[in-house]
């Protein structure tokens, strides 16, 4: 009410979630910003129960960060609207990580691990969003210790292409589940495309020019999209509940 004031309450949130389900509609959320101390632990845990009652499906998780000069901007203004326990979450929120003022890690590592459980044992996926490590330099990314989605934003959508130029999009045969920037190193190659695989930012000149050929069979890929007419059913792709570093043996 305070951050966000004429907002959604959470239980009108939920209320939609549990309509868009009731449809087959898949539906995930963000949890961002986390300002941790103000927000605790219980709260996060007891979201994520309330959202799987209602029908959710995936959940992101994002504590709070701001540049380095900003901090105490940042600071002063949540004070300003009178949140509780501000002195807690200024004193979690003193590390930084590539010039970005973040809560510290082991806070964050603890509470992503017990979130990790709890989505678990809720029946949906979650992921992270920039959430990194000090590795000495700019960070590592936590995120494969903590994503048990397909993708970041929960189920994994092939890319598209059009077999014809007259012809409609549809979904790209095969195409792996967790995206381009990992299918090089642990996906299907089914776009048999080196710009692709390469995962940089595209440019509207290479959506122009790529040759895509969709070979049908490849559905049958080991760790593939979904196919078109089975988005709804519901089926896992990890059914172990497996995060990324688990899958790839990063652990």
């Amino acid at each position: 009410r305070k951050m966000s004031p004429g907002s959604y309450t959470i239980d009108e949130v939920l209320d939609y979630v549990q309509l868009l389900s009731s449809k087959g509609i898949y539906t995930s959320f963000q949890c961002n910003p986390i300002i941790a101390g103000v927000t605790t632990l219980d709260d996060l845990t007891e979201l994520v129960r309330l959202s799987a009652e209602a029908g959710l499906r995936h959940i992101i998780f994002k504590f709070t960060e701001q540049v380095f000069n900003q901090r105490q901007l940042l600071i002063d203004r949540l004070r300003a609207v009178k949140l509780p326990n501000m002195d807690v979450f200024e004193s979690w929120f003193n590390q930084t990580i590539g010039g970005v003022y973040t809560v510290q890690e082991d806070i964050r590592i603890e509470w992503l691990e017990e979130l990790l459980n709890c989505t678990i044992d809720s029946g949906i996926t979650m992921s992270t969003c920039y959430e990194y490590y000090d590795d000495g330099a700019a960070g590592s990314n936590l995120a494969p210790y903590c994503t048990t989605s397909d993708q970041c934003h929960g189920r994994g959508v092939p890319i598209h292409f059009r077999p014809e130029p007259d012809q409609p999009f549809e979904p790209l045969p095969g195409c792996y589940r967790k995206g381009c920037l990992y299918c090089e190193d642990y996906g299907t190659k089914a776009c048999d495309n080196e710009v692709l695989l390469a995962a940089k930012a595209l440019k509207y000149s290479d959506l122009r020019s790529m040759q895509l050929v969709g070979r049908y069979e490849r559905w049958n890929y080991l760790d593939s999209c979904w196919e078109p007419e089975d988005v709804r059913d519901g089926i896992s792709h990890n059914p172990d509940w497996q995060t990324d570093a688990e899958m790839w043996r990063l652990v």
